[in-house]
C-alpha cells in the first residue's frame, strides 16, 4: 500500500505538474503568444512532448516572419512594396499634424534615401563576372496634415511629385502642392 501512495505522490508532484505547465503553455500559443515556452522537468516523455512543443512554437514564430517578409517587402530586392507604403501610410495618418516639421523631416528622410541610392553598388553576374552600378531616385512627397483625403489620393499626390522630380531633371526630391485652381480647406 506504500507504494501505492508513493506513486500517487510522485504522478501528483511531477507529472501532473508537468503536464499542467505544458498545458499552460499550449493555451497560451492558442492565444498567440509565440514566446510562450514548456517547462522541461526531468521527465523523459514529458520532456520530449515539452521540447515538441518548444520546437513548434519556434517554428510558428519563424514562418511568421517569412509571411510578414513575403507580405510587406520584395522577394528579389528586399525593398519595402506598397503593402508596408500603405501601412505606414496609415500609421503617419494617425500621427501629429505640424506641417513644418513634417515638411521638414520628410525631406531630410527622402534626401536620405536618395542619397543612400545613389551610392555605388556591385552586381555580380553569372556569365559577365562583377560590374560597379549606380542609382538615381526621383523622390516624391504629399503631406496630408489637415486634410481629409484617402491613401488613394495620397499615393497619387505623391506619384505627381515623383513625375515632378523626373521633369526637372531626375535625381531629385520634390513636394506635391495644390494646383492653383485647387480649392483650399
Amino acid at each position: 500500500m506504500a507504494s501505492g501512495a508513493m506513486l500517487t505522490w510522485i504522478f501528483t508532484r511531477y507529472v501532473r505538474k508537468s503536464l499542467k505547465a505544458l498545458g499552460a503553455a499550449t493555451d497560451a500559443a492558442a492565444l498567440g503568444d509565440r514566446n510562450a515556452m514548456a517547462p522541461i522537468s526531468g521527465l523523459h516523455e514529458i520532456d520530449r512532448l515539452a521540447e515538441q512543443f518548444n520546437e513548434m512554437q519556434k517554428s510558428h514564430k519563424q514562418m511568421e516572419e517569412v509571411v510578414r517578409e513575403l507580405a510587406y517587402y520584395d522577394p528579389l530586392t528586399h525593398l519595402a512594396n506598397r503593402l508596408l507604403l500603405r501601412d505606414r501610410l496609415t500609421q503617419a495618418m494617425l500621427a501629429g499634424k505640424d506641417k513644418t516639421k513634417a515638411k521638414t523631416q520628410a525631406g531630410a528622410l527622402a534626401e536620405k534615401i536618395r542619397c543612400l541610392l545613389a551610392e555605388p553598388y556591385i552586381l555580380q553576374l553569372a556569365h559577365d563576372g562583377n560590374f560597379e552600378h549606380c542609382c538615381t531616385a526621383s523622390i516624391g512627397i504629399a503631406l496630408f496634415l489637415d486634410m481629409d483625403l484617402s491613401e488613394e489620393e495620397i499615393l497619387k499626390e505623391a506619384d505627381m511629385a515623383m513625375y515632378q522630380a523626373k521633369k526637372d531633371g531626375r535625381n531629385r526630391v520634390r513636394f506635391y502642392d495644390l494646383p492653383v485652381d485647387a480649392p483650399a480647406n
